[in-house]
């Protein structure tokens, strides 16, 4: 697993044990729907319970962030490490062309030889071995 992976790895799992935590305290409380009130009188709900619902709301929010982000950067590093792969594949490519060329060119199999083919000799290095042999 990569870095970033652990950190929104950890980041979920401390926003559900808080959720879950904050679920337990407000289970052994009345709750809101069963305490019974009357039409347009003042409901009996305490700060700490909206406070409580916040940070359950914030908490799911952040787990969805967290999973929507963790999705979204692994996405772009598999674009990024195709055009990578991509790049470093047409390079590669480049330079064992230009290497068979050259391979080529020494055997005198290539019709663009490096150096023009003198007296119907095959390659430069033909070429050179039939004058040393004239000597």
């Amino acid at each position: 697993m990569s870095i970033w992976q652990i950190i929104f790895l950890s980041g979920a799992v401390s926003s559900f044990v808080v959720m879950a935590i904050i679920l337990a305290r407000l289970n052994r409380r009345e709750t809101v729907a069963e305490s019974v009130t009357a039409p347009g009188a003042a409901s009996n709900v305490s700060l700490s319970e909206i406070l409580a619902m916040g940070i359950v709301t914030a908490a799911t929010d952040l787990v969805f962030i967290f999973k929507r982000a963790t999705t979204t950067v692994y996405l772009f590093s598999l674009l990024f490490g195709r055009r990578l792969v991509s790049g470093v594949k047409k390079i590669l490519l480049q330079v064992e062309n230009h290497f068979s060329g050259l391979i080529a060119t020494v055997h005198g199999r290539n019709h663009h030889a490096m150096i023009e083919n003198r007296r119907g000799a095959v390659s430069f290095f033909l070429e050179q071995i039939k004058i040393d042999k004239r000597r």
